[in-house]
């Protein structure tokens, strides 16, 4: 993958919240909605729009998840990586998300980032899945000047209750550590912010020692809590339809029981 290919996206949620084309891909940002049905696939090379290219719900590759030729085989939750990854082994998710928490509302979300990073709230869009589902989507960005700096892509259901989320930093952005650690410590129910930003802070660093040479992409082990995983992409500069070149993916989706440590958190070791 060089810069100006779409990213193969992050793993799980990108792939599996972009219905029509995968939430993950990078082939088209600006249009990445998440398709709150679609299977995590992972593959290390990019292809298209509906596979990430990593490991999760999110990619944007362009095959089928459910494709042989997409990449590796399929892998249930529990068998995600516990160490840091790469485009040389990418793990590829066989389950599909679940909402993040019933009751946690997506406005909540949406105005407690824009306290702090004054986002240009997007409007919430009715959007199809390949398959003729509708669901609600936002976009959310910080700009300077006209350059995307960072920006927040998530689904809702009818009662505006956040489903998945998945933010990304691109290049030129001040404080990137600090802006995708307000992005994983959300206050759903039974969430732990503290952990997840702590996890966040920790396994970044290593993300960026291991993207050099012909490594386009790491990928973190998941954070879990509640029910609800997460986890963090770092690639190589990736050019978007927006004409931003993103360098970081926090995906976050509702994994359920299927959750690595039953549903607790559960960080890199």
């Amino acid at each position: 993958m060089n810069s100006d290919t779409p990213l193969v996206r992050a793993g799980v949620l990108v792939a599996a919240l972009v219905a029509a084309t995968g939430l993950a891909g990078c082939a088209s940002h600006d249009t990445k909605h998440p398709d709150p049905g679609a299977p995590p696939s992972g593959s290390a090379a990019p292809s298209g729009p509906a596979t990430s290219g990593g490991s999760g719900p999110g990619t944007a590759a362009g095959r089928s998840p459910g494709d042989p030729g997409s990449g590796p085989p399929t892998q249930p939750l529990s068998a995600w990586p516990d160490k840091p990854f790469t485009d040389r082994t990418p793990f590829r998710w066989n389950g599909r998300p679940a909402a993040i928490s019933a009751g946690y509302a997506a406005a909540d979300f949406r105005a407690a980032m824009q306290r702090t990073w004054r986002l240009s709230h997007g409007a919430t869009e009715k959007k199809q899945t390949f398959d003729g589902r509708s669901y609600l989507a936002f976009t959310d960005r910080l700009t300077n000047g006209g350059e995307l700096l960072a920006d927040v892509v998530g689904i809702e259901d009818a009662k505006g209750d956040l489903q998945q989320l998945t933010c990304d930093v691109y290049q030129g952005a001040a404080r990137p550590a600090a802006f995708l650690q307000d992005c994983a410590s959300l206050a759903y129910p039974n969430a732990d912010p503290a952990g997840a930003a702590a996890w966040e802070e920790a396994d970044r660093p290593r993300l960026d020692a291991m993207v050099k040479g012909s490594t386009a992409w790491a990928e973190s082990p998941l954070f879990t809590a509640g029910g609800t995983s997460m986890f963090l992409r770092h690639s190589r500069p990736v050019l978007t339809s927006g004409g931003g070149r993103m360098i970081y993916e926090l995906v976050v989706f509702g994994s359920g029981s299927g959750s690595p440590g039953g549903g607790k958190a559960a960080a890199s070791r």
